[in-house]
């Protein structure tokens, strides 16, 4: 439950509070901190609520596609799976 308590406030406050329109919380501090905390399932269910948020932009999928690298070089299934669904 804490788990996808943050995942939620992730979301909310890097796609729909003024503080991402002010780049306060840049993504890559956010992935940097899912990476830490979350397994790499959660990262992969948090990188799909936030597509059908619908506010991505390229630089985002730039650092998506980074760490699913790294997931690709330990979880290599997971990874190729993230690696599929960003494109």
């Amino acid at each position: 439950m804490e788990q996808f308590v943050f995942v939620w406030y992730i979301i909310q406050t890097t796609h729909t509070s003024p503080a991402r329109a002010n780049n306060i919380i840049p993504i890559e501090n956010v992935c940097r901190v899912i990476n830490h905390l979350l397994p790499a399932c959660a990262l992969l269910l948090l990188m799909m609520s936030l597509t059908m948020c619908q506010k991505l932009i390229k630089t985002e999928w730039d650092i998506y596609r980074r760490l699913a690298e790294v997931y690709r070089s330990t979880e290599p299934s997971l990874g190729d799976e993230m690696i599929l669904f960003i494109g």
